[in-house]
């Protein structure tokens, strides 16, 4: 019997937990992207896949400037939100909540919205149902060692991977190397701070 309510209390814990930074997460990044999907549909319709590419990557560098530093808040202090909110009785639930905020940082990063211009549906159900099936295996085989943090582990495992796939998805589709895909927005930059002097120097 008390085996039960430890296992109960930890699975409170777990849902408790993963809720509230999901939520806003989620939030966040559909608002972003519904803000710059009309953009981003018109370059795609032109045939513009690069340009389709660098404004999704704007738009998730926007998503992650608003969520990454409260994300990397809850990951330090995520004991003290834990007790703040649920008291101390489920303080156990921190470390299992930091590993969900880790698999956080990667859906900040939203392919779908790229997958479904470029027809790629039938794709991201395959892997959705792989991601699935491979979540629960590895969530499974983590859990028997280390308890709900092993599972965490073996969901956000998942997460990752399936984001991989999505990207290199996107790369076969567009032929633009997938890891432009994934550091679009810092491959943006670096091209903007070369063009700076070049720039300068013809006005000078």
């Amino acid at each position: 019997m008390g085996r039960d309510r430890i296992v109960l209390r930890w699975n409170v814990c777990l849902v408790l937990d993963r809720r509230a930074p999901q939520s806003l997460v989620h939030l966040c990044r559909v608002s972003v992207q519904q803000a710059f999907l009309p953009s981003i549909s018109r370059l795609e319709a032109a045939g513009d896949l690069r340009g389709m590419l660098e404004l999704n990557s704007r738009g998730s560098v926007l998503a992650a400037t608003l969520l990454y530093p409260v994300l990397a808040f809850a990951f330090v202090f995520s004991a003290e939100i834990v007790t703040i909110i649920y008291t101390s009785a489920y303080v156990a639930a921190a470390p299992v909540m930091r590993i969900y905020i880790l698999g956080l940082i990667a859906l900040v990063i939203e392919p779908a919205t790229l997958m479904a211009l470029l027809r790629q549906g039938s794709f991201s159900m395959r892997l959705g149902v792989l991601a699935l099936a491979l979540s629960v295996a590895l969530s499974w085989t983590c859990a028997r060692a280390g308890g709900l943090a092993g599972a965490a582990v073996g969901s956000v495992t998942a997460i990752y991977l399936e984001h991989v796939g999505a990207l290199w998805r996107i790369s076969r589709c567009t032929g633009i190397p997938w890891c432009h895909c994934r550091t679009g927005a810092r491959w943006d930059c670096c091209c903007c701070a070369r063009r700076s002097p070049a720039s300068s120097r013809g006005r000078s």
